[in-house]
């Protein structure tokens, strides 16, 4: 008799903390509740509900939830930049800081905010300035929590505090930038200061087109995957220098242990020494859980992966909601699930096949997220990733040894040209029409991932030790004659037992992602309101939106790409009409995106706006999209479904700069 496989402690864990931190985001748990939470961990029936219960407790403990802050004010106080800034808008940086000195502010020591200095002067980390700041009040986003952000502020009159002291991080990192510049070409240095060190700063709207539309974008920006080349590099280099010593050195201790312990740490090292962000954080969490199967062989690598998840969440809880560590995971869970398809084969055959599998089910969440599909990232990660080994190891020697700077130049300018050439197709990045859900992509890629569990693993049912006679009934069950086909028989089991396999039947999640993508684009839609302004209002069957914010190429920011465009393609809408109630560049500059995704669109304006190339109706009497415009004395008004089209407040649009 064939039994059913129970879902691993591990699963279970691993699902009910999940659970509990995303209940968690719907409002914070009362903390009477942990003493409670502690009972039940007690009897074993309530131990999992007891472990969501605890996970959403943690994900709101000072430890993990950082309070907003809620009101606008003027202040004094003394902050440290803590990573490399970016361009601000329209001139000036833009950071991330702690504060050092609170002085006046309502603030503490040690909070983290992001800052925007429109001062025209350079910066860099350790830097630490006093200066008067306008805060403003941060909001209770994922994104803020997970960096630990409090709000928002603008400096003025910022003067550099001399001889401050600067922690031995951030002058280590500066010290490695000042050898890149030192050793490579100006056109190389942000390059290789973002494969090193994580500092896209540099990398100007070009740049960062060519590697969104090579599908590339992961190469550059530091993550598992650079991790594990470094890891690599070192784990190799050490072995055998370890394996030459003496064995009374060892102690009888294998080589191989004491690399791959002494590779965990200098990776570690590596990951704080490029800002200890997120993703290298997860990448090194992975390489911690390998190690563990290390020293366990009873913990296999499919569980390696799970520990590594549960690590991350209980390090930062709202990591479960980045978009960077569902991409991570499900490419390593890939990776590990269809392994036996490609362990027999040979390395070139083993590197198309996870080639073709990674792209073929990550596309739809790439797609999700970004609103494009890259044709020629499977090409180009076929040819790139192998060639950046050979890059990183080169550059490092070269930092190392500058005799090596001149072959290391060469190889980096031929792997940039490589890059440029591969995003340079006509059909390299498309974007369709449509756009899927975040929810259905993610459905889409479960469902993968379980068909993928159960290769060579098909479900299993019960079976009974011998057939059942013509109305004969076992235990109250479904009555099956002996003439039933064993596929009936299993489907009647089925309906009649339902138990933790056939939740997770590949079938089920491929219907839900059906349904989801069904749902989200028929369903009646309400309007959309965009961080920076701009919206899209329905009504009466018609779709407008109401300004379109800005697009900047030399900032790389696109609003309209990033806010309302999904929001149309999610729902299959095309715009009826397009209204300007602003002259500030903020709120109409992305009008070009729109009108080359949507081309024939009419647009309205209720402000004279004669310096757009566009053809820009000012406040017109009749309109098909069913707008009410009205001249006054006071210039032009709009109204649509009753609702007045305002210019956007300033408030909403700084606080979203």
């Amino acid at each position: 008799m064939t039994t059913l496989r129970a879902p691993a402690p591990l699963d279970l864990t691993l699902l009910a903390v999940a659970g509990g931190i995303a209940l968690a985001w719907q409002g914070a748990p009362p903390l009477w509740l942990l003493p409670l939470a502690l009972l039940l961990l007690y009897p074993r029936l309530t131990r999992y509900p007891a472990i969501a219960l605890l996970a959403a407790l943690w994900m709101h403990s000072p430890w993990q939830y950082t309070a907003p802050i809620a009101v606008e004010s003027r202040c004094n106080a003394t902050l440290r930049l803590d990573d490399f800034p970016a361009r601000g808008y329209p001139v000036g940086s833009r950071f991330t800081a702690v504060i050092t000195a609170p002085g006046d502010c309502p603030l503490a020591t040690g909070d983290r905010l992001t800052f925007n200095d429109y001062q025209p002067v350079a910066r860099q980390p350790g830097d630490t300035l006093r200066a008067r700041l306008h805060l403003k009040p941060g909001n209770n986003s994922a994104a803020n929590q997970r960096q630990r952000l409090r709000g928002y502020a603008a400096i003025n009159n910022a003067e550099t505090v001399a001889d401050a002291p600067v922690p031995w991080l951030i002058r280590q990192r500066l010290t490695l930038a000042a050898r890149i510049d030192r050793t490579f070409p100006p056109a190389q240095r942000p390059w290789l200061r973002a494969l090193l060190l994580g500092d896209r700063s540099g990398l100007n709207a070009d740049a960062q087109t060519r590697l969104r539309r090579s599908g590339t974008s992961h190469l550059i920006a530091i993550s598992g995957l650079h991790l594990a080349l470094i890891a690599g590099l070192i784990y190799l280099a050490l072995r055998p220098l370890l394996a030459s010593l003496p064995p009374r050195w060892r102690r009888g201790v294998q080589p191989r242990t004491i690399a791959l312990h002494l590779t965990l740490a200098a990776s570690l090292a590596y990951a704080l020494l490029t800002g200890g962000a997120a993703p290298v954080l997860r990448a090194w969490l992975m390489l911690a859980a390998v190690a563990l199967c290390w020293h366990i062989p009873v913990i296999g690598s499919r569980d390696a992966l799970k520990l590594a998840a549960l690590g991350v969440l209980l390090q930062n809880p709202w990591q479960l909601g980045a978009v960077g560590a569902w991409l991570s995971f499900s490419a390593v869970a890939i990776i590990l699930y269809s392994a036996p398809l490609w362990r027999e084969l040979r390395p070139l055959k083993q590197w198309l096949l996870l080639q073709l599998l990674i792209t073929a089910i990550l596309t739809p969440l790439g797609w999700a997220l970004f609103g494009g599909i890259s044709l020629i990232a499977p090409l180009a990660n076929l040819i790139l990733i192998p060639w950046l080994a050979p890059v990183l190891t080169l550059a490092i020697l070269a930092l190392i040894l500058p005799v090596l700077a001149a072959p290391a130049s060469w190889l980096l300018d031929h792997y940039l040209r490589a890059l440029a050439q591969l995003a340079r197709f006509d059909l390299a990045y498309i974007t369709p029409p449509w756009q899927p859900s975040t929810t259905t992509a993610l459905l889409f890629t479960i469902a993968c991932l379980l068909t993928l569990a159960r290769w060579r693993s098909p479900l299993r049912f019960e079976q009974n030790p011998r057939p059942c006679e013509a109305g004969e009934s076992r235990g109250g069950g479904v009555v099956m004659s002996h003439s039933d086909s064993k596929r009936t028989r299993k489907l009647l089991m089925i309906l009649q037992r339902p138990n933790w396999q056939t939740l997770t039947a590949p079938p089920l999640w491929f219907a839900l992602t059906l349904a989801t993508a069904l749902v989200t684009t028929f369903a009646p839609a309400g309007d959309y309101h965009a961080p920076n302004g701009s919206a899209i209002l329905r009504a009466g069957g018609k779709t407008i939106i109401h300004n379109t914010g800005l697009r900047s190429r030399n900032h790389d920011r696109d609003d309209a790409a990033r806010y309302l465009l999904p929001e149309l393609r999610r729902h299959a809408t095309r715009p009826d009409a397009i209204v300007l109630s602003s002259k500030n560049l903020r709120d109409v500059s992305a009008l070009k995106t729109l009108l080359d995704a949507y081309p024939g669109t009419p647009v309205y304006s209720t402000l004279p706006l004669p310096e757009l190339p566009w053809d820009i109706h000012y406040c017109p009497a009749q309109n098909p999209a069913g707008i009410v415009f009205e001249k006054s004395r006071d210039g032009c008004s709009a109204r649509f479904a009753g609702q007045t089209l305002k210019k956007p407040s300033s408030a909403k649009r700084k606080n979203h700069d």
